[in-house]
């Protein structure tokens, strides 16, 4: 499937980490919807934390190993955003530092 149609280009005066991996969340770690009401859990020690639909996608994008790029990319795809990189990625960095300091993903 050619994405180049679909998948907006990255602006090219983003840092050059973008193609780095985000931090792969940690197996005990769950993703749990009720209702429209969206949760991670962390089965370990049993805290749960309410996250939005952001938030949620972001965890998922961490859960496949999905690279920073892949990740703006998605997001801006989803939000039909355009010139909106470096704000995405801002978004993706604080979020995945969050779910670091959570404890849910890797270091």
């Amino acid at each position: 499937m050619d994405t180049a149609a679909t998948t907006p280009s990255l602006d090219p005066t983003l840092p050059l980490d973008l193609k780095s991996a985000l931090p792969r969340a940690l197996t005990t770690a769950e993703l749990h919807r009720a209702g429209a009401d969206l949760f991670l859990l962390d089965v370990t020690s049993g805290e749960v934390f309410e996250i939005n639909a952001t938030a949620a996608a972001i965890f998922g994008l961490c859960q496949r190993g999905a690279t920073y790029e892949t990740a703006v990319q998605e997001l801006a795809a989803a939000v039909q955003a355009t010139g909106q990189d470096a704000l995405i990625l801002q978004d993706v960095r604080d979020t995945v530092k969050q779910f670091q300091e959570l404890g849910l993903c890797e270091p």
